[in-house]
Parts: structure tokens; C-alpha cells; sequence
């Protein structure tokens, strides 16, 4: 690329391009109408504050979260540098000659009415630019709104970039801030949570050349215990500043904490796009309006090829019920329906002695899913998006709960159903874990044969899935954990349905994306606890989906004793893939033989061994 003919006056046109390219239509704020001029130093603040970024009646000095960084491409074409880090900028509001002074460090610009460039401009954004010589400054600003995509009514997002084009390198600064009418101290809430959509502006300063960073997502917090995270599959797109080019596309991943005594948000944010290392760094942000309304967060960081980012997110509370993202599985506060897997089947009860037998043609994974209902602090077991059955406090037994299980009996009529969900945190007295779990859900309803009922048992395997960015991709680890189930015995088999119990161990190598391992299960019988060997069943063509472009990775699966109608399935729990949790359906062979013993199948949940 000939740099010569590409001014860095791009990086005016980057957060245009961004801007044009989010999701829907968003409401048409109004910036302010400053007059010519700029004022030559900033206007101190007033006493009073504005209400809100809507209509700007009193000077201000904003309070903001700002993020720098600087690029140098020289004009041969070799590679460029780039640097970014975490700054402190003053953005300053005139109200009688509506002016915006940006200031950092000994860098200093006011934008005014006549600076505005419309070719650049448009409904979501203003963008100001002033040259003198060989320097071009250039500050945007989303416009205020009440709905839609970057238009905020307490919250805004800037960026300023000072350009040189020298005759042999084309260098520049550039600094995103979000800035406007903080949430009080005081009004913060620490019970409860909320999600917010959120629009992701940005700039990237790769080796080559400048791309424009834009996309969404959304925003969890976590009240009670302050965390805030957030991931988007898909969700950051970057596009060449010189020619409009569409550049690398792929997720994006926050995690963060709220400061118990301010509105302070620190944490990290993490680009993810495809095969290139991770780009990310430290981020700041706050809430801002009355009621913790809206949110803004600047961010800055880096990549191992010398790729340096700097950007905001900006985004407004959703409306109705929260949905994800918990951050854990201990002190649920948001409606979700969790990640996972599940295997089960369906057979006959007889309706005088209760024995049942066994039907062994499904046993494959049956979509069914745990949700967590915040409202009513239930859970719901879920058939694509039909509720199962809903299980609440009210449907407790606690004669049969234990500090494992919590178990729920729901009766309609001569339907009953019964789950069993395994306990998450420190309470487990037998394996605490925090992002994964599993559950036996059972049913039995009256059939259309006389003298029986239907019946259908499933295990849920569920958690807190491991987000795209995070999954690591070199290395190895190993994970050890519990297998709880049962076990169907074959035909002439004097033993009943048998419960299980075992150990297991899962082997990963993430450079290869494979994995290996094994479960040793017991069989025990619930009629007098006699225990029954089962064997020790291996892990074979464990495949682990780490690669881009999967629409969930963390997912692995893998045959069981070298069978492929054996079957093991999974997913990869928490921010750093801590946990996992998973299903397993096989085949058996009868104690001692080699001949076949019935078909075991239930649910493996296990944590990585330091």
C-alpha cells in the first residue's frame, strides 16, 4: 500500500464507517449548536450539573473513562506502530458558545458550529474536524437519544484523533472516552441486577494499516456481588479506514467488577478474530443517569503481532426480564436458560407394582435444557422453548433435599414429576463447583395401555458456557469430577435398574483440539444399596470444537470404549474453562463377561486439576 496517498484523515472517516454499520434505526438526537468560534481554554464547571445530554442548558465538565493510543505508518510502506494505554481527559462543555474542549495532558482542541463535517456526519453521529497545515483534528460524538443504536440520553461516546501527515511517516493520536450524567454514588444498587444492550465503537491500529472497530452485544450486572461480564459471538467487526474494505470479524468478551463503595467499573476487554491472537486490555467505565439507566465503558489494549485497540462500549437497560449472563451458577440473580446437554429415555410403569422396563431406542441428546426463572426463583426444564414443568420453593422436598441435591416433586393430576438438581458453591459437601452442574428430571403420566403408565427419565448436563474468546488453544489440562446416573440391565439380568455412581477423567489437549480420558462407575441397587462393578469405560476421537467459526465452542464430544453409538457430549464451563459438564450413553457388558450387559447413560460434571 502506498501510504503516501493515504492521509491519515481516515481515522475522521473510521467511527463514521463504524457508526453506519450498526443494527436498526436509531432515534435522531441533536447535538448542540456551537457558534464559529472555540473558546481559547475551557470554561469552568458550574455548581449545577445538566439532567441529562437531551438538551445541554448549563457549562460542564464532564465526568468520563477515556483510553489513548497513538499510530505511525511510514510512508514506504513498511509495517507501522502503534501504542495505547489508559488516560485522563478533560471534556468540557461551553453552554453559551456550545464549544467542546477536549483536553489531554499538553494536547488540547475546541470544536465548534463551523468545524462540523456533514459529508462524515449522519444520524447517530457528529463529527468535527479543523485543519491547520499538515494537522488535521477531528472529534466525534454520538448524538443524544432516547432509543436506537448509539444514541444515548445520559451517556455518550467520543473519540478524538490528531493526524500529522508528514512527509515521511503519517502519524496520529487518538483518544475514546465516555463521558455525561453519572449515576450518584448513593443510587447505586446492590441487590438485584440488569442487562444492557450495548454498541461497540472502536479503532484499531494494526501493522498495516488503520481499521474502524464497530459491533454490539450486551452487558450483564450482577448487583449482589458486583460482576459485570458480557460476550458477543459475531459481535466486533472491523472495516479498512482508507478504502471501506470489510477487515476481520469475531467476538468480543468483558469481564469486570463494580467497587462496592462507588461507580466504578474495572475490568478487562477482549477481541477475538478468528485465528489471530487475542487483542484486549484493561477497560474503565460507570453507570450513568438517575437509575443506573445507562452504562459506558473506554477501553484500550494489545495483541502479540503489535496490533494495539483503543474504543467504548455505550448502552441503555433492556426492558422486561433479565436475560443472562450470570456469571455463575452460585447466587443466580437473571432469567437464563443454560447451555448443555442431555440424554434420556422413555418407558412403561406398571401401574400395580411399579416395576418398569426399559426402551432403549432413544438415547441420544433429547434438547433438553435447565432454565433459571428470576421472578419466581424457580427452575424450568425445557423442550424447545416449552416448559416441562416449572420448580419452585413451593415444590421443595426437603425430606429428600441433602447440601448435594435439592430435590422438587410437581403433581397435575395423575402426572408427577420429579427433579433432582445438583447444588452449586461451597455448601456441596461432596464436589463444589461453580459454573457447572447437572440434574435428573422424571416424569410419569397416564397411558393410553391399560395397567401402566408412561414414564421418561432425562440428565441435564448445564452451566455457565465458556465463551468463544476464552477457550484456550495451546497447552493441555486435565479434569477430574463425579458421574452420576443410572443403569439399564439386559435382558435376564437378575438386577433392577441400578443407580450410578463413579469417577471421572477427561484428558484435553487445546493445541490439538482433542481430548481423552475415562469413567469408572458403580452400579448400586436401591433396594438393599448393594454395589455392582461396572467397569471402566474410555474416552476414544474426543474432538473438542476450539476453532473459528463454530456457533458454540467449548463443545466437545467423543466416543465411549471405541463405539461411535457410544456416545460422550459436553461443554466447557466458566470465563477460563475452569469446569465442564457433560452426558454420557453406552453400551455395557455383563460383569466378568464380555457379553451384553444392558446400557448405563447419565451425566459427568468435573473441574480442572491445578
Amino acid at each position: 500500500m502506498n501510504r503516501s496517498a493515504v492521509s491519515l484523515l481516515a481515522m475522521s472517516m473510521v467511527l463514521s464507517l463504524s457508526a453506519c454499520g450498526g443494527d436498526g434505526a436509531g432515534a435522531v438526537g441533536s447535538t448542540p449548536t456551537p457558534p464559529a468560534s472555540p473558546p481559547s481554554a475551557p470554561t469552568p464547571p458550574p455548581s449545577t450539573a445538566n439532567a441529562d445530554l437531551m438538551t445541554l442548558a448549563l457549562s460542564e465538565s464532564f465526568t468520563n473513562d477515556a483510553a489513548t493510543g497513538s499510530a505511525n505508518y511510514p510512508t514506504t510502506g513498511a509495517s507501522g506502530t502503534a501504542t495505547s494505554a489508559n488516560a485522563t481527559v478533560s471534556v468540557v462543555y461551553d453552554a453559551t458558545s456550545r464549544t467542546y474542549t477536549i483536553t489531554n495532558g499538553a494536547r488540547s482542541q475546541g470544536f465548534a458550529q463551523g468545524e462540523i463535517d456533514a459529508a462524515t456526519s449522519n444520524a447517530r453521529i457528529t463529527v468535527f474536524k479543523k485543519t491547520s497545515g499538515t494537522t488535521t483534528d477531528t472529534l466525534t460524538l454520538t448524538k443524544p437519544g432516547t432509543s436506537g443504536t448509539l444514541t444515548y440520553r445520559y451517556v455518550g461516546g467520543g473519540f478524538w484523533q490528531r493526524t500529522i501527515n508528514g512527509s515521511n511517516a503519517i502519524s496520529g493520536d487518538f483518544d475514546a472516552f465516555t463521558y455525561g450524567v453519572e449515576t450518584l454514588d448513593g443510587a447505586i444498587v446492590r441487590t438485584g441486577g440488569a442487562s444492557y444492550d450495548v454498541d461497540l465503537l472502536g479503532v484499531v491500529a494494526r501493522p498495516d494499516t488503520l481499521y474502524s472497530l464497530g459491533g454490539s452485544g450486551r452487558l450483564t450486572a450482577n448487583f449482589f456481588d458486583g460482576q459485570i461480564t458480557g460476550t458477543s459471538f459475531n459481535g466486533a467487526r472491523e472495516t479498512r479506514a482508507d478504502n471501506g474494505f470489510p477487515g476481520r470479524q469475531g467476538d468480543w468478551q468483558f469481564t469486570g467488577a463494580l467497587s462496592s463503595g462507588q461507580n466504578a467499573i474495572t475490568g478487562t476487554m477482549t477481541l477475538y478474530h478468528n485465528s489471530t491472537a487475542p487483542l484486549g486490555g484493561p477497560a474503565r467505565g460507570r453507570f450513568y443517569g438517575p437509575g443506573m439507566d445507562e452504562i459506558g465503558i473506554a477501553f484500550q489494549g494489545s495483541a502479540a503481532d503489535g496490533s494495539r485497540v483503543v474504543g467504548t462500549l455505550t448502552g441503555r437497560k433492556g426492558t422486561g426480564s433479565i436475560a443472562g449472563d450470570n456469571p455463575s451458577l452460585v447466587n443466580l440473580q437473571f432469567d437464563q436458560t443454560f447451555s448443555g446437554t442431555s440424554v434420556g429415555r422413555y418407558y412403561p410403569v406398571n401401574s400395580t407394582t411399579g416395576a418398569q422396563s426399559g426402551d432403549d431406542t432413544l438415547r441420544t441428546d433429547q434438547g433438553l435444557r435447565i432454565a433459571y426463572r428470576s421472578g419466581t426463583q424457580s427452575f424450568a426444564v425445557v423442550d424447545s422453548g416449552t416448559d416441562l414443568g416449572v420448580y419452585g420453593a413451593a415444590n421443595l422436598l426437603g425430606a429428600e433435599s441433602s447440601a448435594r441435591y435439592a430435590v422438587y416433586e410437581l403433581r397435575n393430576g395423575s402426572t408427577v414429576s420429579k427433579l433432582a438438581l445438583y447444588k452449586s458453591g461451597s455448601g456441596n459437601d461432596e464436589f463444589a463447583l461453580t459454573y457447572a452442574s447437572f440434574a435428573k428430571w422424571q416424569r410419569t403420566q397416564p397411558s393410553v395401555l391399560p395397567g401402566q403408565t408412561d414414564g421418561r427419565t432425562a440428565y441435564l448436563a448445564f452451566g455457565i458456557l465458556t465463551p468463544n474468546a476464552a477457550i484456550p488453544r495451546t497447552g493441555t489440562a486435565r479434569y477430574d469430577g463425579i458421574a452420576r446416573g443410572e443403569a439399564q440391565p439386559g435382558p435376564g439380568s437378575p438386577l433392577p435398574l441400578l443407580a450410578v455412581e463413579g469417577t471421572a477423567r477427561l484428558d484435553f489437549n487445546f493445541a490439538a483440539a482433542m481430548f481423552g480420558g475415562s469413567m469408572a462407575l458403580t452400579g448400586v441397587n436401591p433396594a438393599n444399596a448393594s454395589r455392582t462393578d461396572l467397569g471402566t469405560f474410555t474416552f476414544t476421537n474426543g474432538i473438542l470444537t476450539s476453532g473459528s467459526g463454530f456457533a458454540q465452542q467449548g463443545n466437545f464430544y467423543g466416543d465411549i470404549n471405541g463405539n461411535n453409538g457410544n456416545r460422550l457430549s459436553g461443554y466447557l464451563m466458566g470465563p477460563n474453562a475452569e469446569e465442564l459438564a457433560a452426558t454420557f450413553s453406552s453400551t455395557m457388558l455383563t460383569p466378568g463377561t464380555n457379553a451384553f450387559g444392558g446400557y448405563v447413560q447419565g451425566a459427568i460434571v468435573a473441574k480442572k486439576t491445578p
